[in-house]
């Protein structure tokens, strides 16, 4: 059996899930924050165009946690 591709998030789609502005999920993208353990952690992101990223909902899910 295989399993569903991951749902891909468009900007404003984590915009709306999240309620946060364009910035903030655009600097999770690119700057991030400090994990559990003091690390940096960024919202994965994949750029098919450079100006359209689209963001898998399961690592928007675990960058909430």
């Amino acid at each position: 059996m295989t399993s569903a591709p991951p749902r891909l998030l468009s900007i404003e789609d984590a915009m709306s899930e999240c309620d946060v502005s364009r910035a903030t999920v655009q600097r999770w993208m690119k700057i991030g924050k400090v994990g559990r353990h003091g690390g940096t952690i960024t919202l994965q992101a994949f750029f098919f165009s450079p100006d359209k990223p689209r963001i898998p909902w399961p690592a928007l899910a675990a960058y909430g946690q």
